[in-house]
């Protein structure tokens, strides 16, 4: 529905004064960002792998293309591993949960109301397309020290025209036999609930005078984003923007194209298609992108000209090629928080910036990289020969011949004389040989100490004799006790608000009643839906934080049941307390065996069978009659008669 507070006519004098007071608060938090941009994209050339071209690269080509080969210098990309392998434990904490999202209520409620909380919001996290969103969330924090992701609530409607055949009439009467094609355009409804975006931080831009892990206590926090001219005219058509004509004839200033890593920005002349003769002339090409600024502001009404309050709220604007104000409306949202979440990897309670783990690890893996390089460059100098060599007596032409299978001829003046005293062989010590088996690895020791991503967690196995099951398993847990506290304060941090947000979404602006599957490996396959209304999910809930440890191992969990099972088997009391066939399809879940539930017999009641009897539809099969269906029994089908009969023993079905 339409969200616009009041249109503002460009260049007029309220239109002039929101874009000024936008424009000076990104200026103002891009001094300061600015500060880490040569940071990050150095963690995005580690990230990438990229291997800067240099001088003596350079040479090294020019060489090569005369024929002339050398050797290159190889990057040791180990701080490029840990990252992976920290960003695979944080994934499998906070994504290997069914639901990622899960809730307890604050009061007390029914266990339905539960259920539906976490179904409606495990189906915004499947359906929305989460799931990927959240793992780069996770990357960013490895890779730059910080992860940005927000969130809006989408109703997506979507707009699909075909062609049909109708028959056609005449004066209201239809013509046998006649039919026209014409095009026809319907409204159908898509996916309702909150979406989940990236934010790359070089185009974040919080108030710079609090910290990042209080960036909800400023004043402004936005975001840059480029977008197509499609996601313009569907705003538009939403009712959010307005000034789109004045848009059209205005083209992108590239106004902070001077900002982050250029490798992660396409060149000017391939975000639009204006230069390549495709725009048909027009002054605004519709293949062309749009930059936009979108700036929430917690401001005074009255003060910007938006009302009489003097009471500050949070308002969001949109400014389109730097100098359009294209939206302008009150956030709106009852958790009244700015749709942003962040998450940090160092932890620092005063610093506007935290390291990431590529930059904290930079000096060391740097170290590595030398002494990798360092030996094979010795390695290299000992394979080449360096000869002492007497000129008067063997020809320099042949010992620079690099071919194998040589001849070096002797001059005349050394005919005759020994070709050992002409030319020796410098001797080498290669003072190198402890950088590969002991320097290394105390470096990459050090590196796991401060990084906590050791080689168990990398998947590598502690040399050192044979190992079981439970030690590896030990290990790997042990391990993880560093990563573990850096899961628990991106829980804290980031996924507990994040969560509540889109909760408080979800409560604000579902309106409609719907079955949704109830989220989790191990539910009920009897009762595997719940009705989701408003009314249901209404309330109190809490996030429940992610303890940091990795998920069970269900394979030793299924080991574990099946010996507790074995022992119940010897104690009839036990037997008699525990559903053991809800156990078993436990188990059989854990084992990874998902249809368990296909396999169960199900057993007619007994009244049904007495009026299945009573109809004629089933005959018994021993001489009781119907007293045997009185006592329980059960029924199966009759093959020859074409009738259910009834089996005088349970065991015969």
């Amino acid at each position: 529905m339409p969200v616009i507070y009041k249109k503002l006519p460009y260049n007029s004098a309220a239109h002039n004064k929101i874009r000024d007071g936008v424009n000076s608060r990104w200026q103002f938090s891009r001094e300061r960002m600015s500060s880490r941009y040569a940071a990050w994209a150095d963690a995005e050339d580690q990230a990438l792998l990229y291997v800067p071209t240099r001088e003596i690269e350079a040479q090294r080509k020019a060489l090569k293309a005369q024929g002339k080969p050398q050797f290159v210098t190889v990057n040791v990309p180990y701080s490029y591993a840990q990252m992976l392998a920290a960003h695979t434990y944080w994934s499998s904490v906070f994504l290997s949960r069914s639901p990622v999202h899960q809730f307890i209520g604050r009061h007390g409620y029914a266990a339905d109301a539960e259920q539906a909380v976490e179904a409606i919001m495990d189906y915004q996290v499947q359906t929305g397309g989460a799931l990927l969103p959240y793992y780069l969330w996770l990357h960013d924090v490895g890779k730059y020290g910080m992860g940005v992701v927000g969130t809006y609530w989408d109703e997506e409607l979507h707009r699909v025209t075909e062609i049909v055949k109708e028959p056609v009439q005449f004066m209201g009467v239809t013509i046998p036999g006649s039919e026209r094609k014409i095009k026809r355009t319907i409204e159908v409804p898509g996916y309702k609930g909150n979406r989940v975006y990236n934010v790359r931080p070089q185009d974040f831009f919080p108030d710079p005078r609090v910290p990042l892990s209080r960036f909800q206590d400023g004043e402004f926090v936005g975001r840059y984003v480029e977008v197509g001219w499609n996601f313009i005219k569907k705003r538009e058509a939403a009712g959010y923007y307005f000034n789109i004509a004045e848009l059209e004839r205005s083209t992108p200033s590239n106004w902070r194209r001077d900002t982050g890593s250029p490798r992660n920005q396409l060149p000017n002349q391939s975000r639009g298609l204006a230069s390549s003769g495709q725009s048909g002339g027009t002054p605004h090409t519709k293949l062309d992108y749009v930059e936009l600024l979108e700036m929430y502001v917690e401001l005074i009404p009255r003060d910007w000209g938006l009302g009489e309050s003097t009471y500050p709220e949070k308002w969001c604007f949109t400014l389109g090629n730097g100098t359009i104000v294209i939206g302008c409306w009150p956030l709106g949202l009852n958790h009244n928080k700015y749709p942003f979440d962040i998450m940090e990897y160092e932890l620092d309670a005063y610093g506007l910036f935290k390291r990431s783990m590529l930059e904290m690890l930079s000096p060391l893996n740097d170290t590595l990289t030398w002494l990798f390089n360092s030996h094979f460059y010795n390695v290299r100098k000992m394979l080449n020969d360096q000869l002492v060599v007497d000129p008067s007596r063997v020809v320099l032409k042949d010992m620079a011949d690099n071919q194998a299978g040589r001849i070096i001829r002797m001059k005349p003046a050394g005919y005759g004389s020994d070709p050992r005293t002409a030319i020796s062989q410098l001797q080498f010590v290669d003072v190198t040989q402890n950088h590969l088996t002991g320097d290394a690895r105390a470096v990459m020791n050090l590196m796991a100490q401060l990084s906590g991503v050791n080689e168990n967690i990398m998947g590598m196995i502690n040399q050192g004799g044979r190992k079981s099951a439970s030690e590896i398993r030990s290990s790997n847990t042990y391990g993880g006790n560093r990563l573990k506290t850096n899961a628990e304060i991106f829980s804290a941090q980031g996924w507990a608000p994040h969560a509540a947000k889109l909760l408080s979404s979800t409560q604000q602006f579902y309106d409609q009643e719907q079955n949704f599957r109830i989220a989790g490996n191990l539910m009920d396959r009897a009762n595997a839906y719940v009705n989701v209304t408003p009314e249901l999910i209404a309330g109190a809930y809490d996030f429940v934080p992610v303890d940091g440890t990795m998920p069970v191992d269900r394979q030793a969990q299924a080991m574990v049941f099946g010996e507790l099972m074995k022992q119940m088997a010897q104690f009839p009391q036990i037997m008699a307390e525990y559903d053991v066939n809800s156990i078993f399809g436990h188990v059989a879940q854990l084992a990874g065996v998902k249809n368990i539930q296909q396999f169960k017999i199900k057993v007619s009641p007994d009244e049904q069978l007495r009026k299945a009897a009573l109809g004629g539809d089933m005959v018994a099969l021993s001489q009781g009659g119907l007293s045997e269906l009185n006592r329980g029994n059960t029924a199966r089908p009759n093959a020859g008669a074409g009738k259910v009969t009834a089996s005088p023993s349970p065991t015969r079905v």
